[in-house]
């Protein structure tokens, strides 16, 4: 492959860059395609619909890189992590920021904006131990 040919495909599979169609298109695509996989493994566990559509769903399976126990290994993981990280953070911080980190579910909101790297930076801890938690996550 020549390397233009190679640094362009490059460009599609990374971040869409402003005004880069292909680019957005890839995205756009890869998240449908991640979304419908979800929903898909959600219903095929409901036995009236994966009987009469089991050739349907096999087929989505196989056209979409048939990693469906890895993307629930993940999306398991991901929640294990977000409560246990939203736990420690609530008993650390909620001492010395009792209106922000109320509650767990309150300190699942900074939990979910760390782990998603969004970082909105309207919650964030404010003890040294809180600090230290919050880079280690």
């Amino acid at each position: 492959m020549s390397q233009k040919f190679k640094k362009r495909i490059f460009e599609i599979l990374e971040t869409a860059t402003p005004g880069d169609r292909l680019s957005r298109i890839f995205d756009i695509f890869i998240v449908t395609l991640i979304c419908i996989n979800i929903m898909a493994v959600i219903l095929e566990t409901v036995k009236s619909l994966y009987s009469k559509y089991m050739l349907i769903f096999r087929n989505f399976e196989i056209f979409s890189k048939g990693k469906k126990e890895e993307l629930i290994i993940a999306i398991v993981m991901i929640l294990i992590l977000l409560i246990i990280s939203s736990s420690l953070m609530y008993f650390v911080e909620s001492g010395a920021q009792p209106q922000t980190f109320t509650s767990i579910p309150a300190a699942m909101w900074w939990g979910v904006t760390t782990l998603t790297t969004v970082g909105y930076g309207d919650v964030y801890p404010v003890t040294p131990l809180g600090k230290l938690l919050g880079a280690i996550i």
